[in-house]
């Protein structure tokens, strides 16, 4: 059963890497090469937590100060989810948190200023109920997500630490950017 479980994400992953955002295509005018090394981290020269390719794509995708950071943040979480003790739930737990924290932080950055967030915009509409202008973004953790799990090793790395936090409860952290 667990086989079954593993080729069927191998599949999904497969299908959707081929099927990545158009934003981020048209970010860099092609899709990125990724790193498909056989390791868990991958290559890090300048030891910052984020792999190589990762950060040349956020650079080139998030250049303000005011995004780069917390998308930088996402993927080093992204990444510390691949690389950490997975039979340490509390660590796993942590590391959801410092993800959430900057996810927050992104969208609280782009909700509050639309020049910053008009080109992660992915449309708008008049919410009915009370006619306040709804205005959803594209979503860097998903778009990540996507990227730092791109090959085999990875997944099953990324697989166990969504294992390690089956059963447990978040809430939707407060607060601003760091």
């Amino acid at each position: 059963m667990s086989k079954f479980i593993l080729i069927f994400m191998l599949l999904i992953t497969s299908i959707v890497s081929g099927c990545i955002d158009k934003d981020m295509d048209s970010a860099l005018g092609k899709l990125p090469i990724l790193d498909r090394t056989d390791t868990l981290a991958g290559i890090d020269d300048n030891n910052n937590g984020v792999r190589d390719d990762i950060e040349t794509y956020i650079d080139m995708r998030y250049p303000t100060p005011e995004l780069h950071k917390p998308v930088m943040q996402i993927a080093a979480a992204f990444q510390e989810s691949l690389t950490s003790d997975h039979s340490d739930r509390e660590l796993q737990r942590r590391i959801v948190h410092k993800r959430s924290r900057a996810t927050q932080c992104f969208n609280y950055r782009v909700k509050n200023n639309p020049q910053l967030g008009e080109p992660y915009k992915l449309h708008s509409f008049i919410r009915e109920s009370d006619g306040e202008l709804v205005t959803h973004y594209s979503s860097p953790s998903l778009e990540l997500e996507k990227m730092i799990s791109n090959t085999k090793p990875r997944l099953k790395a990324y697989l166990m630490h969504n294992k390690a936090l089956s059963g447990m409860a978040f809430s939707l952290v407060s607060g601003t950017c760091e």
